[in-house]
């Protein structure tokens, strides 16, 4: 992801004092590597940190999204179940209707007529 690109040589990037002669190199530490414009710079603290809160932030993402898809495939199937049950009451009322209906017919044909 983050590789060095150079136009030029990388002889160029390393910047030497006179301290940093072969005669002194074991007893003075060395001289960091100056990075070019033109190359893109090592991930700092920062900007893994960053990386890492964008991955976590995408991560709990996910996880919202699929604790939200799971609470609607559960409301839908309570709302399947509470149809059914509307149902299944409207067909018993109907059924109580008719015989209602029938009775009364039969009360009808029984009853003396004048």
């Amino acid at each position: 992801m983050n590789e060095l690109q150079t136009d030029g040589s990388i002889g160029d990037i390393i910047e030497f004092n006179e301290e940093n002669s072969s005669e002194n190199v074991t007893s003075k530490p060395r001289t960091p590597i100056a990075f070019e414009a033109n190359m893109v710079a090592p991930p700092t603290e920062k900007t893994q940190r960053k990386r890492d809160f964008n991955s976590q932030f995408q991560e709990e993402k996910f996880r919202l999204i699929r604790a939200q898809r799971r609470f609607y495939e559960q409301e839908n199937v309570r709302a399947q179940e509470k149809h059914l049950e509307e149902m299944e009451t409207l067909s018993a009322k109907r059924e109580l209707l008719y015989l209602e209906i029938a009775e009364k017919k039969r009360k009808l044909k029984d009853s003396p007529s004048e």
